[in-house]
């Protein structure tokens, strides 16, 4: 096998793992998952809270359940994927300034709705 093939194989092994622990074991019951410093800090949602219990119903085949743990994920997800996968074929992954701006613009704007404590914001938040 090539040298170049072995990072995939790697990195797709440790999804398979990561996606078969996720599947069986629920993030919400199972206490070895990690815990969100920042919100046991402050008491409020960071852009990532949820997003373990999220996956785990989406393996699942709860998109309900998922997408109101964490619809971020959902929105970033396949831009994500799509940059992952062009590292892994070595190629350089290049954002514009513009568009670098606008996601994290989106990603501030989605932690300080969800929690905001009212409707229709309130939905943001993990249930």
């Amino acid at each position: 096998m090539p040298r170049r093939r072995w990072p995939v194989l790697l990195v797709g092994s440790l999804l398979v793992l990561v996606a078969g622990v996720l599947y069986t074991f629920d993030p919400a019951a199972a206490k070895f998952y990690p815990s969100c410093v920042f919100h046991k800090l402050t008491g409020l949602h960071c852009p990532g809270c949820g997003a373990l219990r999220a996956t785990h119903h989406l393996l699942q085949g709860h998109l309900g359940e998922a997408l109101s743990m964490n619809i971020l994920l959902f929105i970033l997800a396949p831009l994500l994927t799509g940059y992952a996968i062009q590292g892994l074929r070595g190629k350089t992954v290049c954002i514009s300034r513009k568009a670098g701006i606008a996601l994290l613009a989106l990603v501030l704007l989605f932690w300080v709705l969800r929690n905001v404590p009212a409707a229709p914001f309130s939905i943001l938040a993990p249930s």
